[in-house]
């Protein structure tokens, strides 16, 4: 166009221009260079080489073409499993609102239900259905949650302040502890497979000491800190002077939890692990709820005799565990067996 106007002829385009304008495949500026006539002040490619540079070309249109191909099969693939698992999952919510939680007492144990759930409970249920399937067996109320939580928050405040608070968390906790209408004394206990049993007696008017009050907190802080900590939403990400420590989106809700259930069942004080399983309900349910569960769920048998370290039953389950062990995966079991390799090894997490 700069030639025209200036009066200039304009050079004719070259042969190998018109092949590229009339090719299907857009080349890469690097892979069409082999296409491109060398510069005048070069010698000519001779007709082998350029023939040779033209193959080269084009086998590796050919190729490219392949790759371009398989990937967007390979695309189109994805879209479809994942239409694919949109509609199932749509289809699964559907089922269990329509169908089984309105009849949960019925369908429960149905042959339906549990092949539902072995394909995964859809999120935006699975709060619903983990708290019916665990149920509320010890009658807990949301009141009794903020009760619970309102205690703990008082004790973190006098731990805080020293030991000279431990009065003021007397006279809170006792009328609490003889609600219940035990005989046994009133003893918080906190447990824990690296430190022992650290053991508060709340049946007389001492005070508490250090390590007491080290002991009840730091356990708590130390698990939620290493509790999924890719996920990074539970653990402190900031420290203070608060009352609760500023941390990441469920920091706060997991160290409630924690702490209520603490307060709830000071017979079983907080145990190294739990963290790990009330993380897992607050992903799902509302805190309260989440705490609902949470108790019931560490209320059933096999989670009390573990988190009690009640040995006669934990010997019990383990007996039960290299029953089932030994009749699903035989080798795996007798080479267990052969390196004395017991379930108390590789059962506990912690």
């Amino acid at each position: 166009e700069y030639e025209d106007k200036a009066g200039r002829p304009s050079r004719p385009p070259s042969p190998k221009q018109n092949v590229r304008k009339h090719l299907d495949f857009e080349p890469l500026s690097t892979t069409a260079l082999i296409l491109e006539d060398r510069p005048a002040n070069l010698p000519a490619k001779p007709a082998e080489e350029a023939q040779k540079h033209r193959q080269q070309y084009e086998e590796m249109v050919v190729q490219a073409k392949k790759r371009e191909l398989k990937e967007a099969q390979r695309r189109k693939k994805q879209l479809e499993e994942r239409c694919r698992l949109e509609e199932s999952i749509g289809n699964a919510v559907l089922t269990w609102n329509n169908e089984i939680l309105p009849n949960w007492e019925t369908m429960w144990c149905s042959r339906k239900v549990r092949d539902l759930w072995w394909q995964g409970i859809p999120p935006s249920v699975r709060g619903k259905v983990w708290s019916l399937a665990i149920g509320n067996e010890l009658n807990i109320t949301h009141e009794l949650f903020d009760i619970c939580l309102a205690r703990a928050k008082e004790r973190w405040r006098c731990f805080s302040t020293g030991g000279s608070e431990a009065h003021v968390l007397l006279k809170n906790f006792l009328p609490l502890f003889h609600s219940c209408k035990s005989s046994k004394p009133h003893r918080y206990s906190t447990r824990s497979p690296l430190r022992g049993v650290m053991t508060l007696d709340l049946s007389t008017d001492a005070g508490f000491s250090a390590a007491d009050r080290e002991a009840s907190l730091e356990l708590i802080k130390l698990d939620i800190s290493r509790t999924f900590p890719n996920l990074c939403i539970f653990q402190q990400v900031g420290g203070g002077s608060d009352l609760l420590l500023e941390g990441g989106p469920y920091h706060d809700m997991l160290h409630s939890i924690l702490g209520a259930y603490t307060c709830y069942r000071p017979d079983v004080g907080y145990v190294q692990g739990m963290s790990f399983i009330a993380a897992v309900l607050i992903l799902n349910l509302d805190t309260a709820d989440a705490f609902i569960a949470f108790s019931n769920l560490l209320n059933k048998p096999c989670q009390m005799a573990f988190f009690r370290v009640d040995h006669g039953l934990m010997l019990t389950y383990f007996a039960a565990f290299e029953v089932f062990f030994e009749e699903n995966l035989p080798k795996l079991f007798a080479h267990f067996k052969k390196n004395n390799l017991t379930p108390d090894i590789y059962l506990i997490d912690w």
